[in-house]
């Protein structure tokens, strides 16, 4: 009995373990032709790879992940070109071979859950463009913000575990909270202490908007057939107004893919050069809601400072 329990905690200790963040994917030293293509479709989805591709048929069986390709004929496969020899292939020539990262953490192989491909500065805001689980967080000192992992979080080649900063950045004397997130993409308003950021709502043909900070954002309304109006850039300008330009090509891009709206670029007289705005010609006091709620969620700002006006109230401008 004693003989046997050693034998036990042998066997335990010598298990291992491939995981994708926190979700268990595989247990073993070395996995099967139908084990990598289970756990290919797992990794593709959660990271936003390329679909895999299986084709069948009666002599073999091919395999398409990542650029790379597996053969299998009769229970027995080959990584790439050659004659199909082996059964099982170790869990960490699989990562390799389809050039997956990972990092190890004693018996576990672990797979991050989440890739950060950028980070950027546009209209004073910063945006943090991933794929997979958004598994960072934000925290702000005095001049800097930093972005630290909550998970498995891989950035500029470099897998970072939990609890690790991932970069620290320079921002001046500014508060930064997050402001919303698109697919893929946070959102982090950097607002200057003192700065009053709110939402202007008013409908097509009222009057000009007076100008608005760039940390807040102006919405003139319509009824319509689904269309979100962006001002462009002025030539005349010398890019004094590319700021507001980017922050309302963003929100509009939302909204359009969001609501099915066509995104059009015109000059308008309602918005003055360099104010955050867009024109949306709704379909649906429904749709006016949600546009709201994009609004809101992408700036990070709750306050609209005037009483937004009733959908039945606004003028009709049809497409």
């Amino acid at each position: 009995m004693r003989f046997f329990a050693v034998l036990l905690i042998s066997t335990v200790a010598l298990s291992t373990s491939l995981w994708l963040g926190r979700d268990l994917l595989f247990e073993g030293e070395s996995m099967a032709f139908q084990d990598i293509v289970n756990v290919s479709y797992f990794i593709a989805d959660a990271l936003e790879y390329d679909e895999p591709v299986l084709t069948e048929n009666a002599t073999f069986t091919l395999f398409h992940f990542n650029e790379r390709a597996i053969l299998e004929i009769g229970g027995k496969m080959a990584l790439g070109n050659g004659t199909p020899s082996v059964e099982k292939v170790n869990v960490r020539n699989f990562l390799s071979f389809f050039d997956i990262p990972y990092t190890e953490n004693g018996s576990s192989t672990i797979i991050p859950e989440c890739i950060i491909k950028g980070v950027k500065f546009r209209g004073g805001n910063l945006f943090v463009e991933y794929y997979g689980n958004p598994a960072f967080d934000y925290s702000t000192g005095s001049g800097f913000l930093d972005v630290e992992s909550l998970g498995y979080v891989l950035y500029a080649g470099k897998i970072y575990k939990p609890g690790e900063r991932i970069m620290r950045l320079e921002v001046g004397n500014v508060r930064a909270f997050l402001g919303g997130e698109a697919k893929g993409r946070d959102i982090v308003i950097l607002e200057k202490p003192g700065e009053e950021r709110k939402i202007l709502v008013v409908a097509a043909g009222s009057g000009m908007m007076k100008p608005l900070p760039s940390s807040s954002f102006g919405l003139i309304l319509a009824r319509g057939n689904g269309i979100v109006i962006v001002r462009p850039v002025s030539p005349d300008l010398e890019g004094l107004d590319k700021k507001a330009f980017n922050i309302a090509s963003d929100m509009a891009t939302v909204i359009s893919r969001d609501l099915g709206y066509r995104i059009e670029y015109f000059p308008m007289v309602d918005i003055p050069p360099g104010t955050p705005a867009v024109v949306v010609l709704l379909r649906s006091r429904e749709d006016l809601m949600r546009v709201l709620d994009i609004v809101r969620r992408m700036t990070g700002i709750e306050k609209i400072v005037n009483s937004a006006p009733d959908f039945s109230e606004l003028p009709d401008l049809g497409s």
